[in-house]
């Protein structure tokens, strides 16, 4: 959406994060990354910090594209659990996430 109104480079300033308490500093988020790709080993793990990992616009579109409706897929399946009187299933919502830090 951004491309097709003239956008051709992006900057994040993460200096100005500082709108939401709920916010975390690159450098705890780095720490984060770090610990979860020893922990959990895969044959594309990276230890490289959030921060220096780059990509091209497209590239990260199409992953939050995927990411947003493997999260759609999950909650659909809890809200039709929930329609049907069912037990929401959590587990499917963790290893999801868990698997968001090996990507």
């Amino acid at each position: 959406m951004l491309q097709k109104r003239g956008v051709k480079f992006l900057v994040i300033d993460t200096e100005q994060g500082d709108d939401s308490e709920l916010a975390e500093p690159i450098e705890e988020l780095v720490e984060e990354r770090q610990l979860e790709n020893e922990i959990h080993s895969t044959s594309q793990k990276t230890t490289e910090p959030i921060a220096d990992q780059s990509a091209s616009f497209d590239q990260e579109i199409k992953r939050a594209g995927k990411i947003h409706n493997e999260a759609l897929g999950l909650v659909s399946s809890a809200l039709e659990a929930a329609q049907k009187g069912q037990a929401i299933d959590t587990a499917p919502f963790e290893e999801w996430q868990q698997a968001l830090w090996i990507r």
